[in-house]
């Protein structure tokens, strides 16, 4: 019976981990869509750009995840900065960390 209940904890565990993980970086994706819209092969002249992805770490809850953060670039005048994602934004605020993310999932499920 214990080894059932340990098995089930871990099942759960790796649940949370990959749908957690899923509904954070998807939440940034919309994110960025919202700013400059759906992915498309290149708009010459556009002022906000995709620019890859690099590691980062969102907490939700009592845990934190590893995930892939869109990079998003401003481009004009000779130089090119980098544009905050609002969802990372957010979560990068500690106060509001958690509670930000909690309120994100719940709105996936049913």
């Amino acid at each position: 019976m214990v080894e059932l209940i340990e098995a089930s904890k871990l099942a759960v565990n790796e649940l949370i981990e990959v749908a957690g993980k899923t509904v954070i970086e998807t939440a940034l994706r919309m994110s960025v869509e919202h700013l400059i819209g759906p992915p498309h092969p290149g708009k010459p002249g556009a002022a906000i750009v995709r620019y890859g992805r690099q590691p980062g770490v969102v907490a939700l809850y009592n845990r934190k995840f590893k995930v892939a953060r869109p990079r998003i670039r401003r481009k004009g005048a000779g130089r090119v900065v980098e544009v905050e994602i609002p969802a990372y934004a957010a979560n990068v605020a500690p106060p509001r960390t958690s509670a930000w993310w909690a309120a994100a999932f719940a709105k996936f499920i049913p």
